[in-house]
């Protein structure tokens, strides 16, 4: 569990770093990048937390133990995204 990036495996830590670094805007020269940069990623970061607060409360609202049940969830979510299965009528786990 990383900061302000959450659960990562290493696979798609080094995933979201080459996304990154082919990102038009970080090859770009201008003034003010930095703070359209940073402006983008606080978007981002808003819009995800914003989309998925609903599920977040819900799973915290009817869990005993809040963090075996996201552990759970992460767990069951990652694996079945590895072996690229669609879940059908269930609710997929929030990306905080």
């Amino acid at each position: 569990m990383l900061p302000l990036i959450g659960p990562l495996p290493p696979r798609d830590l080094v995933g979201s770093s080459v996304d990154g670094f082919f990102d038009p805007l970080s090859w770009a020269r201008f003034h003010g990048k930095d703070t359209w940069m940073l402006a983008r990623a606080g978007l981002r970061v808003l819009d995800v937390v914003d989309r998925q607060r609903d599920q977040f409360e819900t799973i915290e609202r009817t869990s005993i133990d809040f963090y075996a049940t996201t552990r759970n969830l992460y767990r069951q979510s990652r694996n079945a995204r590895i072996r690229g299965e669609t879940s059908k009528g269930t609710t997929p786990l929030p990306d905080f």
